[in-house]
């Protein structure tokens, strides 16, 4: 009976990490979008100086035009985050919930939490960087901030994520051998 115990517990613990998937991927495009508005004239004017920089006049291409294509990028990406998002947490549940196996999300949900790890190490590189001075103290406090969070965010993400492939492939392996206990009690 203590399989029985510790599958529940595994398959809890899996409803529990797919649901916080999809809240994290869920917080993950609103952070997203709260940067993007918050900075959106540094974007504009980040745009402009690449063009103005590459010798492409404002006749050829209108700014306006490449801001908007921009957005619909990152609207995309960020549609495609929420749904991987999704897709791995609603599996996860369903799993944890119907018994459905699926593989293809503990995939997705492994290669997701090595690159938020390695985000994580990314973020870790560029706190270690920073300069404080004087004169732009204000500036580099609030992007460590920003860095600082962003970097427990991914943090939690990683987590998450793992601890959702490591509870699936523990209930997995717990069903089977309930499966085959069950099978020797038969004969």
């Amino acid at each position: 009976m203590d399989l029985q115990r510790e599958r529940r517990r595994s398959l809890n613990s899996l409803s529990l990490c797919g649901t916080g998937a999809i809240g994290l991927g869920l917080w993950s495009v609103i952070k997203t979008i709260m940067t993007f508005f918050a900075n959106r004239n540094s974007i504009a004017e980040m745009i402009s100086d690449i063009y103005t920089n590459s010798g492409v006049s404002e006749e050829e291409v209108s700014l306006k035009t490449v801001a908007f294509i921009t957005y619909l990028l990152i609207l995309a990406f960020l549609v495609l985050v929420f749904s991987i998002s999704l897709y791995v947490g609603k599996c996860a549940n369903a799993e944890a919930k119907k018994g459905k196996k699926r593989y293809l999300y503990l995939i997705i949900a492994l290669l997701a939490g090595f690159l938020y790890i390695y985000s994580c190490y990314l973020g870790i590189l560029s706190i270690r960087d920073l300069t404080f001075n004087e004169a732009s103290l204000t500036d580099d406090i609030n992007n460590s901030i920003d860095q600082i969070a962003e970097f427990l965010l991914d943090l939690s993400s990683a987590g998450v994520l793992l601890a959702l492939f490591f509870s699936a492939i523990r209930s997995r392996i717990l069903s089977n051998m309930i499966s085959k206990q069950e099978a020797a009690h038969e004969l």
